[in-house]
């Protein structure tokens, strides 16, 4: 019987990391394209000298990103209290 919550608690721990690090990789570039917009645009060679989507949308991957992050930390703090 406690084989299945050891494996739950080992799922909860790999998403909570990987939630965390996606959260914590998606805000750096968000913060990123807030400060310089421009540097941070990829190459579209479709619309080559297109401008940068606004700052709104920046903001908005920040939020969710930030998001993403906390709650891959209240799943590492659940399951570091449910051992």
């Amino acid at each position: 019987m406690k084989a299945p919550g050891r494996l739950r608690q080992m799922l909860m721990r790999a998403s909570a990391m990987v939630l965390s690090l996606l959260g914590g990789l998606g805000a750096m570039i968000s913060v990123l394209t807030l400060i310089d917009p421009i540097g941070a645009q990829m190459a579209d060679d479709a619309h080559p000298f297109a401008m940068p989507s606004g700052p709104g949308e920046s903001w908005l991957h920040l939020v969710v990103s930030l998001a993403l992050s906390g709650l891959g930390l209240f799943l590492h703090r659940r399951s570091a209290q449910a051992a």
